[in-house]
């Protein structure tokens, strides 16, 4: 006997059972069935064909009412499921759409970042350096290939006076100054700064 076929087997047993008692114990095993449907993969349209085909025969003296409650409490556990998967399938296309429109943005702002001629860069709150612009690679020869930069940051030429800048930055919230900084290759590069 085939799984699904088994499955009818118990299905009309119980429906059998509930309609010679209508209690409560024997409305659970409904249920039950609708979870084993659930595990053994019985798909609701053959528990619904399988269900007309016992109550609605002209000689079967079922009272379809009682029976549909039988079948209603069996396929519970199958709409739980269904939903959970739609929701589950609407939460995912949610975070899909909303990553999607994370990587346009990020894209977007990488390009426009980029098309600046000033050097640019993005610092944590530990003041590594974190992101940085093409411009900003060509004026210290650190690229972003190198990312994160911590602090200090090698192209610092002074630390004393950086660290005094970082202060004052901290201190007040803003910065604009000139200084010398290091190129990668070695030579003094002097440049003005705006934070």
């Amino acid at each position: 006997m085939s799984t699904a076929a088994a499955f009818h087997t118990s299905y009309a047993t119980a429906l059998r059972a509930y309609l010679a008692a209508q209690g409560e114990d024997t409305l659970a095993v409904g249920h039950e069935l609708g979870r084993r449907a659930l595990q053994e993969q019985v798909s609701m349209l053959e528990i619904i064909e399988n269900h007309s085909g016992l109550v609605d025969g002209p000689d079967s003296g079922v009272d379809t009412a009682v029976a549909l409650e039988f079948l209603l409490q069996t396929l519970a556990a199958l709409d739980v499921a269904t939903r959970g998967f739609i929701d589950g399938t609407k939460r995912y296309e949610q975070q899909r759409a909303r990553a999607d429109d994370l990587a346009d943005r990020d894209e977007f702002r990488t390009a426009l970042v980029n098309s600046l001629q000033e050097g640019f860069f993005v610092a944590d709150r530990t003041g590594a350096v974190i992101e940085i612009n093409d411009a900003f690679a060509d004026i210290t020869g650190y690229g972003s290939d190198g990312l994160p930069y911590a602090w200090p940051h090698p192209w610092m030429a002074d630390d004393k006076t950086s660290n005094e800048r970082l202060a004052g930055l901290l201190a007040q919230g803003a910065l604009e100054a000139e200084a010398a900084i290091r190129h990668r290759d070695g030579h003094t590069v002097w440049v003005a700064m705006s934070v």
